[in-house]
């Protein structure tokens, strides 16, 4: 269980790496459809697709849903929390690179941990890290599709409406 500095440590980090992205044309599924019966990795007009959502866009609804739960429905451990935020490093900033990143201090082991994690990643595309980060919410977090299900059959239905 992770301690209120850990959790408060972890906050400006994960704030800064949404990155704005255009919304892309996303896929219609018939209303009888389940968004579970979608394929995960479909493409449609060139964009990957992910339950209903385009690769971006399910990131944001990963790192907003990780932001928010954290700490309340979400409890992960020191380990999977620095994992995540070396992938939203990679996003964010691209494969580590020593010589444009600041050193980090003498005593600060968060930190420290934080940047071994995102070393660790190596040349993983931004593409390849946000999918990445939606499998580890997925994995980590059951609450997580039902969650992303409930968006889209909210999608749908004001659609529908509209």
């Amino acid at each position: 269980m992770a301690n209120g500095a850990e959790l408060a440590a972890a906050g400006p980090e994960l704030e800064a790496s949404v990155e704005d992205s255009e919304k892309a044309d996303e896929p219609q599924i018939a209303n009888n459809e389940h968004p579970e019966d979608v394929p995960i990795t479909p493409t449609a007009n060139g964009v990957e697709v992910h339950w209903g959502f385009s690769l971006p866009d399910l990131y944001r609804i990963a790192l907003k849903f990780y932001k928010e739960k954290e700490g309340k429905a979400v409890h992960l451990g020191y380990a999977e929390k620095c994992a995540l935020v070396g992938v939203t490093q990679q996003v964010t900033h691209g494969p580590f690179d020593p010589t444009s990143t600041p050193p980090v201090g003498v005593l600060d082991v968060v930190g420290k941990d934080r940047r071994l994690a995102w070393q660790a990643l190596g040349p993983l595309t931004r593409e390849e890290a946000k999918q990445q980060f939606i499998n580890k919410v997925t994995d980590l977090v059951p609450t997580f599709r039902p969650y992303v299900e409930a968006l889209w059959a909210d999608k749908l239905e004001k659609e529908r409406i509209a």
